[in-house]
Formats: structure tokens, sequence, C-alpha cells
């Protein structure tokens, strides 16, 4: 996402009801290394530093896991951060347990070099006509990626910080574009594409600004 550092979100929720062992977040780290736990969200993986900035989830473990699907658990060879939901941690996953449609697991994770400072602020955000977006302040910048999964192109007028303008940039296959935007009353209006993303993105800032 950045020069020097990885930032990224997922959420799952079930369309109708379904039965399932768990529904667990997980972030693979590799083969050979341990990963060092540094804090409640926090873990060292040799010269990289992993951090969880919002979750859900029940309880984060660290576990061996396989490196193709087809390895039985004695040849396990690389770790990841398991975050555990709670009806498995619960039913310690073995029985299968119903997630209700709508239930929704979610995470929010950062990568970085070990020695480098981690990103000021990240978070969630829900914006108009069910558009999602994930906002960082990190080495001097605002950012904001959002993310439409609708069927339909959103035109949405978006809060952004007390700036005169910020600059969208938008992917188009193998190319991308971008351009400036003028912001009036701490808002921006973008159109994002159905089933794409666009990233806005202002200087000059250390936290994420409150319009």
């Amino acid at each position: 996402m950045t020069p020097t550092r990885l930032i990224g979100a997922l959420a799952i929720r079930p369309l109708a009801d379904t039965k399932a062992y768990s529904v667990h977040g997980r972030v693979r780290l590799g083969l050979k290394k341990s990963i060092e736990r540094m804090g409640a969200t926090t873990f060292r993986y040799g010269g990289l530093r992993v951090r969880l900035h919002e979750h859900n989830y029940t309880d984060v473990i660290t576990e061996p896991s396989e490196t193709f699907y087809t390895d039985p658990p004695e040849k396990f060879r690389s770790t990841e951060i398991v975050l555990r939901d709670a009806q498995s941690v619960k039913s310690g996953g073995k029985e299968q347990q119903t997630y209700t449609v709508g239930t929704e697991q979610f995470f929010t994770v950062e990568v970085s070099p070990a020695d480098s400072p981690p990103a000021a602020q990240v978070r969630r955000r829900k914006l108009p006509d069910g558009l999602r977006a994930l906002e960082v302040a990190t080495e001097g910048q605002w950012l904001m990626v959002i993310h439409n999964p609708s069927p339909k192109a959103v035109s949405a007028a978006v809060p952004v910080p007390n700036t005169k303008e910020v600059r969208c940039h938008q992917a188009n296959g193998a190319t991308s574009t971008s351009s400036v935007i003028g912001v009036h009353e701490n808002q921006a209006r973008c159109l994002i594409p159905t089933a794409s993303h666009v990233v806005l993105s202002a200087g000059g800032y250390s936290a994420i600004p409150t319009p």
C-alpha cells in the first residue's frame, strides 16, 4: 500500500445461515522462522512486524500451518497468526456451528519492516451506498481505499480531511490513472466503478483527521 508497508482489511459474512466448524482469520507468514509475540496485537517474524489494528475475534493465537493444502499436520512447515471466532473457541472446533446471515468477522492488518515506525492510525469506514473503506495515516500521508461491492457504479460524496483537494487513483487493468478532486465542506465526490476500488490521498498528515 505504501513503499514501506502493506495494510489490508478482510471481512467475511454468510449470505444465508451457514454451518461451519469455524470462521477464522489467518495471516500466513512462511517457512522456517518462528513468530515472536510482542503484545496482544503485535508480532515479529524475522525482519517483519505484523500489527493487528482492528478485529472482532475472540482470541488470537499462533500455530504451524500447511504449506500446501494437502499437507497432513505432521508435515506442517509454515507458521501463521490465527484469529479465532467465539463459536469455534467455545466448541473447540469439533462441532459445526450455525453462522447466521449477516454475521460479520473482520480484521485489519499491517505488515512492515520491524525497524520502521508503525502506521499512526488504521481504521475501517462504512460509507454511503454500501461502499466500504480503509483509512490510513502513515509517513505524513492520508490514504483511503474505497471498495464498491455493488453491481452498479457509485458516485459518492466521501468525507475527507480539511484540505483543498485530494488525489484519486483508479486502477484500470494493467494501467492506472490519477486525477485531482476538489474538496467542498470536507467532502470529495468520486466515482467508484462496480466491483472495483479507488484510492484517495492527501499529504501532510500524521494522524487521521476528524472532518
